[in-house]
């Protein structure tokens, strides 16, 4: 092995758990040609996956099952969007789903992207991402943009009184302002909705400020 295959191995698999490097990652360590070659030769060795063109991966196997161990599909997904440059994040299904505000189960793998929309086909999975506007993928917070994602989704004629009083439950007071603002940059019936929240709040007596589920990023939208 030669001594840029080596520092390139060394370096993917220094991350704490498994991640998917992209060319760009490495070329700290030599040129781009000599960077290609080189993640070439560990993946003809079987050192390294490829879980996607321009794509790699530390391979892993089961012990249990003795088989190769796909790369995560959230990773994956994390590392096209450092390849192009743009933002990809699950779609408002998934948004929905993991904030209680949908019990729809979203079946397929599916991003929102501030690039091109694409299709990858990922061990087995077909992974689409549907380009939106950068300006609606902006938000002051993670969570802020899978509220707002999540309520673009279900959709203006499916928001009445009881959607309110679930979306009350996912936000907080002390964040309203931020929410109101981030709001700014979604279709102006969204912005309607999450000033129905806030007033909503104000009518209501205190209460203490929601528990905030773990938003994931993998998607599978249905």
């Amino acid at each position: 092995m030669s001594a840029l295959s080596a520092q390139l191995l060394t370096r993917a698999k220094s991350a704490p758990s498994q991640r998917v490097w992209t060319t760009a990652d490495f070329l700290a360590l030599g040129s781009r040609a000599a960077v290609d070659q080189a993640l070439s030769r560990l993946v003809r060795q079987g050192a390294l996956a490829r879980p996607a063109r321009g794509l790699f991966a530390v391979r892993r196997k089961s012990e249990r099952l003795g088989i190769d161990l796909p790369a995560k599909l959230d990773e994956v997904v994390d590392a096209l969007g450092r390849r192009t440059g743009a933002t990809v994040v699950p779609s408002g299904a998934t948004f929905a789903n993991q904030l209680g505000l949908s019990t729809q189960v979203p079946m397929r793998a599916t991003f929102q992207t501030s690039g091109r929309a694409r299709r990858y086909q990922i061990g087995g999975v077909t992974v689409e991402l549907r380009h939106v506007s950068p300006r609606r993928l902006a938000a002051s917070s993670p969570h802020n943009l899978a509220v707002l994602s999540a309520i673009a989704y279900l959709g203006k004629a499916n928001i009445d009184d009881e959607a309110i009083a679930r979306l009350r439950t996912v936000t907080d007071a002390a964040n309203d302002a931020a929410l109101l603002s981030d709001a700014r940059n979604q279709p102006a019936w969204v912005m309607a909705v999450v000033r129905r929240v806030i007033e909503r709040r104000a009518d209501s007596p205190a209460t203490p400020p929601p528990s905030r589920p773990n938003i994931s990023r993998s998607s599978r939208d249905g």
